[in-house]
Parts: structure tokens; C-alpha cells; sequence
């Protein structure tokens, strides 16, 4: 043990006086977990004004039918009817952002009373500015139907409120903690998930493949130390660094919801995101993180140690982390499974558990499995990089 705590903080000590890796442990989390939270936002809400501001240009067929609807349409400040020659022309050219096709005495059919008559929006579903147009259309037409029925009624003296025999209100039984930590399952299982994953590939890279690059592995595997202590030590400091860079972004992550209200005053969002979570539950995702934390650097180390260079065991990171998104991504758009086996896959199971504890389910049997099987992982793939180190042939192959 003195051995792996001189190789730990010899090799932490070489972390920290790396810049490269300080950005990457420390600036990278706090700075990027604020910017996937905040940018979406404020490029929703740019979208969203500029779409207001903007006014599209329509064309209606027959207009001579609804003269009302046209001035409607013109005063609405949103859209303004533009004569064409050739309304389908210029729609697939972007002329225009949609059109109206109205039926002959459009008006006369409605003042009859004799029976309902159809329009048509026609929009590109592919051009932004289309969909804006036909959003902003249909609204406006609904307004106008809603019109027409209450002037009917005026003219037989009936009541508006005919229309509406019954209101429907919407009650949300589920307290604030809940509803946070409903949003949070969405959004931070896969933020951590994907930092215990990556967060210490670069340390893990440069502790074994970055050394056999330097020529200084070849010293370091000539000192009494044994092999295991060196893979414990190297593998304690990958670990540290990744529950640091983890902790950061979830640091970071927090940091962007509390400010966020100040930000985005206007946003539904951060007035939703107001959680408090207890303790024990804080605890136990800790717990669930660091043994994934330590189960992917103790895999990360074992693989990096088995490459040849530097460039070869980056591509492995790459592949790495596309790898464990496509579980962590999995679980956002399902619900717990009740099965045990479910909890023992690597990864899925993590990201699982912690969707369970943000939702305030406790569910000791599905934690117990998800933290000894990555305890379990964890040792095999430390043993791993024990053999590789010890197998010179293995470690040094060209």
C-alpha cells in the first residue's frame, strides 16, 4: 500500500502540472455543462423572437371570396397576402412562405349556413419560415371559424356559451421535488454517466500509453515496486481525476439551473427545475457514479495499456465514449424494467439507477445489483491491466 500511494500521488502530481489536463478535468466541466444547458435555451428564445418580429408573405386563392378574411389576415401583423401569378410557382422557390387556397364564394357558402366547406394551407415542411407561416395561419383561422359560429348564434340569440357546456382544469398532484426530479432524469443521468466515462481518458492515456511513447515505462517497470502496485496506483489516480471532472459537472450543472432563472427570467424550464434532493439520496448517487467512475478507468487503463501508442489508444477513447451514449440515451426515453438481469449490464445500469434516485424511487434491489456488478467489473478489469502489465510481450508488442 505505501507503494500504490507513492505511485498515486507521483501520478497525480504529473496530472496536475499537465495543462492540458487541468482544462480538461476542471475548466471543460464547469464551462461545458452550463453551455448544453443555457445554449438550447437562448437559441429557442432567439428563434422564438425572431419568428415574432418576422412577417411572412402568403398567397390566398380566391380571394375575391373572402374579402374579410384577407383584411383579417393583413391586420393580423404576422403574415401579409402577396398576389402571384403562380401561388405553387412560388412557394417551391420561396416567394412565398405558404398559401391559402380558399373554394369559390368562400364568404356566400359560410353566410348560407348550407354546409361546411374546406380550405387548404399548403407550407414547406422543410423550410423554417414555411412552418412559421403555417403555425401562424392556422391560429388564425381558428380565431376566424370561432367568430363566425358566435355570429351565427348572436343572429338566433343564443348564447355563446353553448359552445362550452363544461371547462376542464388541470391539477398537478405531484410535488416540486418530483416534477425537478423528473425533468433532472432526462438530462443529468447522461451528463454523469458520460463524465464517468471520459472524464479521466486523458489521464488514462497518458499513464500508460503516453509513457511507453516517452520511453519512461520501461524506468518505472524497473523500480521495486511490484507490477499490481503500479496498475493500483496509476488506476487510483485515474479514478480521482474522473470523480473530480465529475463532480465539476455536476457543480457546473447546478450552477446553470440557479442562475438560470436569471438568464432566462421567462423560461418555464428553470421555474420547474427549483429541486431539493435529501441527503441520502445525494449519497447514494455519489455512490453509484464513483463505482461506475471506477469500473471505466479501471477498463480505460487496462485498454490503453494494451496499445501501442498514443494516436491508437485516442481512437479507442473515441469509440468509447460514442459506446456508452448509446445506453445512457436508451434509458431517457424508457422506464425502470422490473427484471433484476437488467441491472447487471455495465453502464445501462447506472444510468438507470440514477433516473430512479433523481425520482425519489428508492429501490434497494436494483441499487444492490447496479453497484456489486460494477464493483465486480471494476476488479476484473483492474486484473486485466495487472496481466498486461506483467506480460512484457503484451505491454511493449510493436
Amino acid at each position: 500500500m505505501r507503494h500504490v500511494g507513492i505511485v498515486w500521488r507521483k501520478e497525480l502530481l504529473d496530472t496536475i502540472r499537465d495543462r492540458r489536463a487541468i482544462v480538461l478535468m476542471i475548466v471543460v466541466p464547469l464551462l461545458l455543462m452550463p453551455l448544453m444547458v443555457w445554449g438550447p435555451n437562448a437559441l429557442r428564445t432567439s428563434t422564438e423572437q425572431q419568428k415574432e418580429q418576422q412577417v411572412q408573405k402568403i398567397s390566398v386563392v380566391n380571394t375575391e371570396g373572402a374579402p374579410d378574411l384577407v383584411e383579417l389576415i393583413n391586420q393580423s401583423g404576422g403574415l401579409t397576402v402577396t398576389p402571384v401569378e403562380d401561388a405553387a410557382k412560388a412557394l417551391q422557390e420561396k416567394e412565398i412562405a405558404a398559401v391559402l387556397v380558399l373554394p369559390p364564394g368562400f364568404s356566400r357558402s359560410l353566410a348560407s349556413e348550407v354546409a361546411s366547406v374546406e380550405v387548404t394551407i399548403q407550407y414547406d415542411l422543410s423550410n423554417s419560415d414555411s412552418r412559421t407561416a403555417q403555425e401562424k395561419l392556422t391560429e388564425l383561422l381558428q380565431a376566424y371559424r370561432d367568430q363566425v359560429v358566435r355570429g351565427r348564434l348572436q343572429q338566433r340569440g343564443l348564447s355563446a356559451q353553448l359552445l362550452e357546456p363544461f371547462r376542464v382544469r388541470e391539477a398537478n398532484v405531484a410535488p416540486p421535488e418530483r416534477v425537478s426530479g423528473f425533468f433532472l432524469s432526462f438530462l443529468l443521468p447522461l451528463f454523469l454517466v458520460l463524465w464517468a466515462a471520459i472524464g479521466g481518458s486523458q489521464t488514462a492515456i497518458d499513464t500508460s500509453a503516453g509513457e511507453k511513447e516517452r520511453g519512461t515505462l520501461e524506468s518505472l517497470l524497473a523500480t521495486p515496486p511490484k507490477r499490481s502496485s503500479l496498475v493500483i496506483g496509476k488506476f487510483l489516480t485515474v479514478t480521482t481525476v474522473t470523480l473530480v471532472a465529475t463532480t465539476l459537472s455536476l457543480l457546473g450543472f447546478v450552477l446553470s439551473l440557479i442562475f438560470g432563472k436569471e438568464v432566462f427570467p421567462d423560461n418555464p424550464l428553470f421555474e420547474a427545475l427549483e429541486f431539493s434532493l435529501q441527503p441520502a439520496i445525494l449519497a447514494l448517487i455519489f455512490g453509484a457514479v464513483a463505482l461506475l467512475a471506477a469500473m471505466m478507468s479501471a477498463l480505460t487503463f487496462a485498454l490503453y495499456s494494451w496499445t501501442r501508442n498514443f494516436r491508437e489508444a485516442q481512437t479507442y477513447a473515441s469509440y468509447i465514449s460514442f459506446i456508452v451514449m448509446i445506453p445512457a440515451l436508451l434509458v431517457l426515453f424508457t422506464d425502470p424494467p422490473t427484471s433484476l438481469e437488467s441491472f447487471l449490464i455495465p453502464v445501462y445500469n447506472s444510468t438507470m439507477v440514477l433516473k430512479e434516485l433523481l425520482l425519489g424511487d428508492v429501490k434497494w434491489g436494483h441499487l444492490a445489483a447496479t453497484l456489486l456488478s460494477s464493483a465486480v467489473y471494476a476488479a476484473i478489469s483492474l486484473m486485466l491491466a495487472v496481466r498486461v502489465f506483467q506480460n512484457e510481450r503484451v505491454l511493449f508488442r510493436q
